[in-house]
């Protein structure tokens, strides 16, 4: 923000001579916005791209009272921490108990001092302002610590490091496609569930079962729970070592509780990636997930991780000349012959033989062939 631009009170109140009482003892310091009701301000608060500093609520409005709003507006992450001061007529029941079990950071009752008025709006925001700091610093080292972590698994284990960052992508496509609200500690527990890499022997991926991934996890849940704030997702990291329970096999993500579908992903994710690592085949990978009969993923995961892998390949595909294909493309369009037969299948990974028949093959129906980088 602007040194010079101030600071913005949000005033709640129907009472029109409350809101001139206060516009006047604050107009000159502050920048004021007046909402006559509850709904129209949560409304407001849901739909502004920029909040307000300071909310002044009345405790008697119309259809929602003050308490109510109070409760629903520290519900929301997204303003939860600006600060409440209810605002109370002589003639107006107030339950100072009921506002504080609400949310609210102070009152104000007639008979209104502008000097009261202002002094206290002053108090909240300075109070206000030094938790952001701190919340800021904290945060700031503990994300400190996230990369420090990251940076040491890239040093010491660089294939790891490259699936841990795969898992990253496709959890945040999963999260997009799914639309689920509130995931700070889902997308921190994507990155750190690779950090177990620096407790063990994880050298060799080719060798990767799934007891494994689970000591993997593990390790990585212990590390985490050391951090401080990181609780919630440490106890993620945990729950994705667990099988899916059985009263969720074949239920719509719509009828999982957030804490199941939540480590559902990570495992889901986790055990993708590294089983692709192995066989090197996306396809094959998410088959073998589909049919093994000892694991039950959430069936529509499986679906929204075909999509996202799909959305990648799509913005990864190149069409190349046959001198400049090279070992390792896969082939994202079948190749076909003049008479539409087919030479080689969606997903056939190009070895030099293949490269070099195709070279001399007089009989293709296109010059080109579009193609996929084995690691996308």
């Amino acid at each position: 923000m602007n040194k010079d631009e101030k600071l913005k009170v949000l005033i709640i109140d129907d009472d029109p001579i409350e809101v001139a009482i206060i516009d006047n003892a604050i107009s000159s310091k502050y920048s004021r916005h007046v909402l006559l009701d509850g709904s129209t301000a949560l409304n407001h608060l849901n739909d502004s791209p920029s909040l307000p500093d300071l909310i002044l609520l009345d405790v008697v409005m119309p259809n929602v009272d003050g308490y109510e709003i109070c409760r629903q507006i520290k519900k929301n992450p997204r303003f939860k921490s600006i600060p409440v001061v209810f605002v109370s007529g002589l003639t107006e029941p107030f339950d100072k108990v009921n506002a504080f079990k609400a949310g609210a950071t102070d009152y104000i009752t007639k008979p209104f001092y502008s000097e009261e008025i202002v002094a206290r709006i002053e108090t909240h925001l300075e109070v206000a302002k030094s938790k952001k700091e701190i919340i800021d610093l904290y945060s700031k080292t503990i994300h400190g610590t996230i990369n420090a972590l990251n940076d040491m698994l890239s040093l010491a284990n660089p294939d790891i490091s490259g699936a841990s960052n795969s898992m990253q992508s496709l959890t945040l496509r999963i999260i997009d496609k799914t639309n689920l609200k509130d995931v700070w500690d889902l997308k921190l527990a994507s990155q750190l569930a690779s950090i177990g890499a620096l407790t063990g022997n994880f050298y060799d991926m080719q060798n990767f079962d799934k007891y494994t991934l689970n000591r993997f996890l593990k390790f990585s849940s212990e590390i985490v729970e050391n951090i401080p704030r990181l609780g919630p997702v440490a106890k993620i990291l945990k729950l994705s070592m667990k099988d899916l329970d059985l009263q969720y096999h074949g239920k719509p993500l719509s009828q999982i509780p957030n804490e199941i579908i939540k480590p559902q992903i990570i495992r889901t994710t986790f055990h993708f990636v590294f089983m692709s690592a192995q066989n090197g085949n996306h396809l094959s990978t998410l088959k073998a997930m589909k049919s093994d009969p000892n694991e039950k993923y959430i069936a529509q995961l499986l679906k929204i991780l075909t999509e996202a892998l799909d959305d990648i390949a799509q913005s990864n595909i190149i069409e190349l000349d046959l001198y400049q294909l090279r070992p390792g493309l896969l082939v994202a369009e079948d190749v076909k012959t003049k008479d539409d037969r087919i030479l080689l299948k969606t997903g056939y990974e190009l070895t030099d033989s293949i490269i070099s028949i195709l070279k001399n093959y007089e009989h293709l129906k296109a010059s080109g062939i579009k193609v996929l980088r084995k690691d996308v």
